[in-house]
């Protein structure tokens, strides 16, 4: 078994949703209780002519409509809901109506401003151009609905609701995806070419749970698409890699080693020649406080809290006591595979929070000793399990160490100082690491700007306050950091996740082998 924590930061790319979007409108990707759009102003993109809309017994006469003008429609229906989930629009150029642009309104796919026929899943571009981009929506439950940015992504949550894939394959096939109930694709498809297919439900998710991938009617692989399996960009499954991916709730699935929900993604792989399949299962440990005070408080978001020093338990929720047995009865916090969250550690902490955002899901953790427990079961029923910790965390309370790579074309004296102390001066070859170490009390450096010097010669400055990136693989001068370590968190992980380590690692019993 192989158990992975990785560190997937973009220190410089702001997160969206911010607080301040969730406040002043609503990311219906992020799924809130909405279910119609009361409102749809937009802006027309075609050639003149008379537009009309049609919304199941309802019709909108818009009237004629030069480029770049806008216009707005609301639903007539209850409640002030269009008649239908979708709305059509026809252009009459003086020829009679041609259809040009359907959009799905029931919330179920991305129609913040900035929305054409051409985004999302459901909509549809019924003449090959984009005639019509949403100016602004209002939706019955939510109010305003925020913008629509087609690189926005999360976690998967609630369900895949469609897949883009791949063929890796060398030679065209006959490829098919189906599940129990519906097939979803089924066409001829060339080496490198790219298939996408979408749910058939009402909430717009797969009839089943597993998906089977065919190849000349033979199976090639399966793809689980309720979420508690990884389904992120950039997967490969048999001979298909995943390029795209859109959860219920979530919207976009964002990439391996990208940003979104999170810094950290838990990953949780198992492989055994009698199951090529295992299932898996990850729980975060809480702390064994047995004797503990507990406090249950009602809130909005669920929040754990464990402090150590006072063996006081603080459990946070909607109905607190449920969360709390819940959690008694996983043995910890359940993640799901492909989870992603901040991760705090705090080495000289004593105390160990799990925060969860608006929609339940996993948001952050901190405390002194995060682990995560990997168990799998094969189909007979044989588990094993390895419980493992992330190896490195976020720069917090000064860096106390660090090793730097000497990029140079020739051998130099490398010295390493600041207005107080000189950590490092020696003759360093081309290609060649060196460490240096704070020496104050706390083990940091005594100034927070650290000089770096080539044959005397100033070459870089190193800010070492963890206020400014130090992540390993960013480069200073001719140097190029390898390791760091702070205070308060340990070694800080890479910027580029390129250097996450795999925490540990198990196989299922010989003994259980075929």
């Amino acid at each position: 078994m192989e158990i992975e924590m990785n560190d997937n930061r973009r220190s410089f790319k702001p997160r969206s949703p911010t607080l301040i979007s969730i406040l002043t409108c609503i990311m219906l990707s992020r799924s809130y209780e909405v279910q119609v759009l009361l409102l749809l102003q937009k802006e027309y993109n075609g050639s003149d002519g008379t537009v009309t809309a049609v919304s199941g017994d309802d019709t909108y006469t818009i009237g004629a409509l030069g480029m770049g003008e806008t216009f707005t429609i609301q639903g007539m229906g209850s409640k002030g809901k269009f008649d239908k989930n979708t709305v059509e629009f026809f252009v009459d150029t003086g020829s009679g109506d041609e259809s040009v642009a359907l959009f799905h309104v029931s919330c179920s796919d991305v129609i913040g401003p900035g929305t054409t026929e051409q985004d999302g899943t459901k909509h549809e571009d019924t003449n090959g151009t984009v005639d019509f981009t949403v100016v602004e929506a209002i939706s019955r439950e939510g109010g305003p609905v925020c913008s629509f940015d087609p690189d926005a992504c999360d976690t998967c949550k609630g369900g895949v609701t469609s897949l883009s894939l791949q063929y890796n394959g060398g030679t065209s096939v006959s490829v098919t995806v189906q599940d129990a109930v519906t097939t979803y694709f089924s066409d001829t498809v060339a080496p490198d070419e790219i298939i996408s297919f979408i749910g058939t439900r009402a909430d717009g998710k797969f009839e089943t749970n597993e998906l089977e991938v065919l190849i000349g009617g033979v199976l090639n692989t399966t793809i689980h698409v309720s979420c508690s399996q990884p389904v992120n960009p950039g997967l490969d499954y048999g001979d298909f890699t995943i390029t795209g991916a859109t959860s219920k709730d979530h919207g976009n699935v964002c990439p391996v080693g990208t940003d979104g929900g999170g810094d950290f993604v838990a990953l949780c792989n198992a492989t055994d020649a009698c199951d090529t399949d295992p299932t898996t299962t990850s729980i975060l440990l809480i702390p064994d406080l047995p004797t503990a005070t507990i406090e249950f408080k009602v809130k909005k978001k669920k929040k754990l809290k464990f402090e150590l020093d006072k063996n006081k338990i603080k459990v946070e929720g909607p109905d607190p006591q449920a969360f709390w047995a819940e959690v008694q009865a996983a043995g910890g916090i359940e993640v799901p595979n492909g989870e992603r969250f901040d991760l705090d550690l705090k080495l000289n902490s004593n105390k160990v929070e799990f925060k969860f955002d608006e929609f339940q899901s996993l948001e952050k953790v901190k405390g002194p000793d995060i682990v995560m427990r990997c168990t799998a079961q094969d189909a007979s029923g044989h588990t094993s399990e390895v419980e493992v910790s992330p190896e490195c965390s976020t720069c917090k309370g000064g860096v106390t160490s660090m090793t730097l790579q000497y990029n140079g074309a020739a051998t130099a004296i490398i010295t390493v100082k600041d207005d107080k102390a000189t950590y490092f001066s020696a003759s360093v070859d081309p290609g060649d690491p060196f460490t240096f170490s704070g020496t104050k009390a706390d083990g940091k450096f005594e100034k927070n700007e650290l000089d770096v010097l080539i044959g005397g010669v100033l070459d870089t400055s190193i800010h070492v306050s963890c206020s400014q990136a130090i992540n390993p693989g960013l480069s200073f001068g001719q140097f190029t950091v390898a390791e760091a370590v702070s205070k308060d968190s340990g070694p800080v992980c890479s910027l580029s996740g390129a250097n996450a380590s795999v925490l540990g690692g198990a196989c299922l019993p010989r003994k259980w082998r075929c």
